[in-house]
């Protein structure tokens, strides 16, 4: 008879409670007014109240809830009986920090503003004068290698070797320009004493601009 007794309080406490639908209302505990929205969350179970503030949730006797909303502290309440319940919820009030609001500043004083702003120039700006500085750089290396051509030309041309060949950047411009060096002595310089000194003929010289056929050892007479 004890074994029996023992077998069927084991069973009861084994087997769980029948569950069962508790309903409620959360309000405000200020103004009684509903509060929709706000959360009930049991071990394994949730709801939300609808636009009235009533709520359902399926529960054990024991059951610990929590309810919960985003402008409201937080309530626990553990489940005692199938009574309806009627849940206050406490405003939460939260201590902004404090700010000064000031108006706007007039035109004048906005581009004084941006003026007293020292500039910092960009990477890209720093690297377009770096490129623009390179480029001005090889431009004066090219122009002092066609000068240093032309006279090492005029040098060979005046110690009577018959021919020369220089090197320039710009090959129009730098044959051009060994002509303009021979015109500000009006003659090729020679260096050896007695030699004949050959003059330009600019009549030519000013011909072959226009004309193609005058080759460049017309230009001298």
């Amino acid at each position: 008879m004890n074994q029996v007794i023992m077998a069927f309080w084991i069973l009861t406490s084994i087997i769980p409670q029948d569950r069962f639908l508790l309903k409620g209302f959360i309000r405000d505990a200020d103004t009684g007014a509903p509060i929709v929205g706000a959360h009930v969350v049991s071990r394994n179970r949730q709801g939300i109240t609808d636009a009235e503030g009533r709520f359902e949730i399926e529960v054990n006797i024991g059951d610990k809830l929590t309810f919960t909303h985003i402008a409201y502290m937080a309530h626990s309440q553990v489940v005692e009986d199938s009574n309806p319940l009627n849940i206050l919820l406490h405003f939460n009030e939260t201590e902004l920090e404090e700010f000064t609001v000031s108006s706007f500043p007039s035109e004048e004083k906005l581009k004084q503003l941006i003026l007293d702003t020292p500039y910092i120039p960009s990477q890209l700006e720093s690297n377009l004068t770096n490129n623009l500085n390179f480029v001005k750089n090889i431009y004066r290396l090219g122009n002092h290698h066609t000068q240093n051509s032309i006279a090492n030309t005029a040098k060979r041309m005046a110690a009577g070797n018959g021919e020369a060949t220089f090197f320039s950047t710009n090959p129009s411009m730098g044959i051009m320009e060994l002509i303009k060096s021979f015109r500000k002595q009006s003659y090729i310089p020679m260096e050896k004493p007695g030699a004949p000194k050959y003059r330009l003929d600019f009549d030519k010289l000013r011909r072959a601009r226009n004309d193609s056929t005058v080759r460049y050892s017309d230009y001298f007479e």
